[in-house]
């Protein structure tokens, strides 16, 4: 489930695929109440958000 790998409430995505401008991991919209995520925009998404502290 999308939002779990996300570690967000469902309503999150719902907020962010509805908001404007759009927000969130890229998504496939179904129907109008239903969008699946796929696994890679998922992990682009996340990796184009990961963090690495300096060591200095």
């Amino acid at each position: 489930m999308a939002s779990r790998s996300l570690g967000v409430d469902a309503s999150t995505l719902r907020r962010w695929r509805r908001g404007q401008p759009l927000e969130g991991p890229g998504f496939i919209q179904i129907s109008e109440r239903v969008a699946k995520y796929p696994e890679h925009d998922l992990e682009v998404y996340l990796a184009a958000r990961h963090i690495v502290p300096s060591t200095e």
